[in-house]
């Protein structure tokens, strides 16, 4: 996408959020963003060097921080995204590491899988499938390239919304890395518990900035370290 189609993409998202949220809350947005950016300096440093270095061991292309205003989303949820960043491996297996029992009876479902990285390090795990959905379509283009060359049968990359796309069949356990606004996040955590009771759903919550979201919906922690939290229904 060029410059242009990013700047109509931009202006489009701005009015969408002007719209629905006000004026006086779409300045507040822009306000925290702006705060957010400028204390990230170094945390973006260590991160590029450390995603020059994870694809270059992986042929993958995963990196980089990629803000959703400029991209493709046909979605009325694209004003609660929130730009996307790959998860850090280190902290991805930290978070897998709360888990017990048999994996390989789990179908790893990532909400918000941006350009596949949380899938690619799923493949390193038996779980028995890993399904990632993304609503932007450049990084659900990049997920789709990134798992073929991965070439892991179990793996895919679907385009759509976290709130509407078909759940699998089966025990689930469902990743979370920041992506989406409190709206969002409670609208899952609602389809996730009307779910048959006799399945085991687990919701590993990395970043988990919403978790009261969660807690409203009947899911409680069962366990925690770190960046990540792990959620079950009650």
């Amino acid at each position: 996408m060029g410059w242009l189609a990013r700047g109509r993409h931009a202006a489009r998202r701005l009015r969408l959020v002007v719209a629905t949220e006000g004026l006086a809350e779409t300045v507040r947005r822009l306000a925290r963003r702006t705060r957010r950016d400028a204390g990230l300096g170094d945390y973006l440093a260590v991160k590029a060097a450390r995603d020059a270095a994870f694809d270059a061991r992986h042929d993958s292309d995963t990196g980089g921080v990629q803000r959703l205003y400029t991209l493709a989303i046909d979605s009325p949820n694209a004003r609660h995204g929130i730009d996307h960043v790959a998860s850090d491996p280190d902290v991805f297996a930290a978070a897998l590491a709360l888990l017990d029992g048999d994996l390989s009876r789990f179908h790893f479902l990532d909400l918000g899988s941006g350009k596949g990285r949380a899938l690619l390090l799923a493949c390193d795990y038996p779980f028995r499938a890993v399904t990632g959905v993304e609503f932007a379509a450049e990084l659900h283009a990049t997920a789709t390239r990134n798992l073929a060359r991965r070439g892991d049968p179990r793996a895919t990359a679907l385009l759509g919304d976290a709130t509407a796309v078909a759940l699998p069949d089966g025990d689930l356990l469902v990743y979370l890395f920041n992506p989406f606004e409190a709206a969002i996040v409670r609208a899952v955590a609602r389809r996730l518990a009307a779910l048959p009771p006799e399945r085991d759903i687990r919701l590993l919550y990395v970043t988990p900035r919403h978790r009261d979201a969660l807690a409203a919906e009947g899911w409680r922690v069962v366990a925690g370290a770190g960046e990540a939290v792990l959620f079950r229904r009650d």
